[in-house]
């Protein structure tokens, strides 16, 4: 549902049980169902009318639809308007970028609902077809209500990486960082009302009991200036190697001048850009669960459990409460080349089928579990291609 309809922010349903109709409500995080309308009823048959009435009038927005994206038929594309949060995290300016392919789709009934589109803020013509040059990063991430105090806003930490990197770093230090160009949270108009897009609007006149409220959540876009692969699309070694020490130097330098502990090291979050010189290079992205460690009160031990279940640290994982640092980061990085360093393999039956794992990568270690000598070094590969370009 999600994955086919990139506009869709939530969903409407209706189940029917016998004599009973149910309307649902598919949010990021529960579906939610009304008392039973039994149409057996005149009292019953009148409400649903009443509700199929009520949903002919309703605009597109409060159908689920996102009015901020829009398909334009006459170019085979889609619109789409991004925020520039301002620097008081009010509501700011807009720009529009033009997209018709989708590389990340919302592929679960709940959840972040993460998209990312290749777009252009050049607007394509028939003679002028769409070149993307940007990439545009759409979730609903959780959030605090107020931007202000938000501490997890992947929008303030990403501007705040551009502009200390910007003016901290040379190119003689040889670090790719993520480029932020807009973000912010996603608004538009209903009729004479600005609506801020979050789960709060979603959920609005639904009774939740105590703990059964969900937590809030906030529809946030983000436009980011490197177009790469994921990691896997990496088919050797070295390239393999020197893509992870690249991720490495730029986790390295965004703690080092910015403070800021990405927290959710792992496969998703490392692209594979190319940029001027044409050499391959890592990044490190999503920074959905960073936090900016130069804030006094987040010095202290934060217990809760984040990141990708398989690249967790032991501290994470065992939640001792102890707080998290730079080294977590480390592990949850290793993680990754020890899960590819292996050829795993699946028996069904008497046939032996390699996984994805193994076919992805090459390993890095023969059967009897000997390195391969054999392995190019990545630095003096880098140092090759460096002297080259």
């Amino acid at each position: 549902m999600y994955q086919v309809q990139h506009d869709l922010r939530y969903a409407w349903g209706l189940t029917i049980c016998g004599h009973s109709v149910y309307v649902c409500h598919f949010g990021s995080d529960k579906a939610v169902s009304s008392k039973p309308i039994n149409v057996t009823t005149p009292e019953g048959r009148h409400a649903f009318i009443e509700l199929l009435v009520s949903w002919s009038m309703c605009d597109d927005s409060q159908l689920g639809r996102d009015p901020t994206i829009k398909y334009l038929p006459d170019l085979d594309c889609w619109q789409v308007d991004c925020p520039d949060d301002g620097e008081d995290r009010s509501a700011g300016t807009e720009l529009r970028y033009y997209y018709n392919t989708v590389i990340c789709h919302a592929d679960h009934l709940f959840g972040r609902h993460t998209r990312c589109f290749l777009a252009t803020d050049i607007k394509p013509t028939a003679e002028s077809p769409l070149e993307p040059n940007v990439v545009i990063k759409d979730a609903w991430a959780f959030a605090e209500r107020s931007a202000d105090e938000d501490i997890c806003d992947e929008v303030k930490l990403l501007k705040k990486i551009r502009d200390v990197l910007s003016t901290s770093l040379s190119p003689k230090d040889n670090v790719t960082y993520p480029e932020i160009v807009v973000g912010g949270r996603v608004r538009f108009e209903q009729g004479d009302i600005d609506i801020k897009d979050n789960t709060d609007m979603m959920y609005q006149g639904v009774e939740f009991a105590g703990d059964d409220l969900p937590r809030f959540r906030v529809h946030r876009r983000i436009v980011l200036s490197q177009i790469g692969e994921r990691i896997h699309s990496v088919k050797s070694v070295d390239k393999l190697v020197t893509v992870l020490c690249d991720v490495m130097r730029c986790h390295n330098a965004i703690f080092e001048h910015c403070q800021i502990l990405h927290r959710d090291i792992s496969d998703n979050n490392v692209l594979v850009v190319r940029q001027g010189d044409g050499i391959a290079r890592g990044l490190l992205i999503d920074f959905d669960y960073a936090l900016d460690m130069s804030i006094e009160e987040l010095r202290t031990p934060r217990p809760e459990m984040t990141g990708t279940l398989l690249f967790m640290s032991i501290n994470n994982l065992r939640n001792w409460g102890v707080k998290r640092t730079v080294l977590d980061d480390y592990e949850s990085m290793f993680v990754g080349p020890e899960c590819r360093g292996t050829s795993y393999i699946e028996v069904q039956g008497t046939q032996s089928i390699e996984s994805e794992a193994a076919q992805d990568f090459p390993p890095l270690f023969d059967d009897e579990l000997q390195y391969k000598p054999e392995t190019i070094n990545p630095f003096e590969k880098r140092a090759e291609e460096d002297n080259v370009a």
